[in-house]
């Protein structure tokens, strides 16, 4: 998120933590959203980390042709992993 602010992105992050989203303005978020929020627009970029269980929301928050960055899967394995 730091790294994003110093770059002039806009950032959105999501919590499913009301005190963590009440901190992340301290860091520079643009919006703190629950999880499955709705954005105010559509995004270049996600930062992925959980996994499967929020793939869908994430690649639905993209404009066209926008990236999908994971940087992590803390949560189940993707469809077809064995």
């Amino acid at each position: 998120m730091i790294l994003g602010k110093l770059a002039g992105l806009d950032v959105y992050v999501t919590s499913r933590s009301e005190e963590n989203r009440a901190r992340v303005g301290e860091f520079g978020a643009d919006a703190a959203l629950p999880p499955g929020g709705r954005l105010p627009r559509r995004v270049d970029t996600v930062l992925e980390s959980v996994g499967r269980a929020t793939m869908n929301h994430s690649l639905r928050s993209l404009r066209a042709g926008g990236t999908v960055v994971v940087v992590g899967a803390a949560v189940g394995k993707p469809r077809g992993a064995r």
